[in-house]
Parts: structure tokens; C-alpha cells; sequence
């Protein structure tokens, strides 16, 4: 389940990134900065 919630805060980050920048599309860039934004506590 931790795998399943990590994967929707990515692509909640990704949209949040896709309106700022008024995106379409997903680019590496784009997914490389959503990536790095996620807080993951070990």
C-alpha cells in the first residue's frame, strides 16, 4: 500500500507542476522536479 500512496502523491505533484508551468504534457524535467519535491521519510 505505501508503494500504491507514494505513486499518487507523484502524479498529485506532477499536476500541481503540469498547471503551474501550463503543461500538457509530462517531460523528463517535469517528472525529474515532481520527483525531487516528494518528501519521502524513511
Amino acid at each position: 500500500m505505501a508503494t500504491f500512496r507514494l505513486v499518487q502523491r507523484l502524479f498529485a505533484q506532477i499536476e500541481r507542476l503540469m498547471s503551474v508551468n501550463n503543461s500538457a504534457t509530462i517531460t523528463a524535467e517535469l517528472l525529474e522536479a515532481a520527483r525531487e519535491s516528494l518528501v519521502i521519510s524513511v
